[in-house]
């Protein structure tokens, strides 16, 4: 009687596949995190230019100094109604304070890293 062979996988084939989905899986993490980080930068400096625009828009509309503007920044971002969460809207994605300033006629925003918006 013949015997049949089963045809199965051996130990070393089971490593080098295991180990090809550990390489694959470093290297897509890594380019994850780069485009989390990204994407973290971008919303930051869209939710910079939303701030400068309420709060030019406000000083347009408004006889408030900038100085007062700039005191009450959070009240007055709060009650525009442009934002949904009131609680870190001068904070960016990364949870680093937003500085505004009054430069040139208008408000600027300042992100922590020390870039414009």
């Amino acid at each position: 009687m013949k015997k049949i062979k089963k045809k199965s996988l051996t130990l070393i084939e089971i490593m080098v596949v295991i180990a090809l989905i550990g390489i694959i899986g470093s290297v897509l993490g890594v380019n994850m995190k780069k485009s989390m980080d990204k994407a973290k930068v971008f919303k930051s400096k869209a939710h910079a230019q939303k701030i400068e625009d309420a709060l030019n828009i406000y000083y347009a509309e408004n006889s408030d100094s900038p100085d007062e503007i700039a005191a009450n920044t959070q009240k007055i971002l709060s009650e525009s109604g442009l934002f949904k969460e009131d609680k870190e809207l001068l904070q960016d994605a990364f949870g680093r304070p937003i500085t505004v300033v009054f430069e040139n006629g208008g408000f600027v925003c300042q992100l922590a890293s020390g870039d414009q918006k």
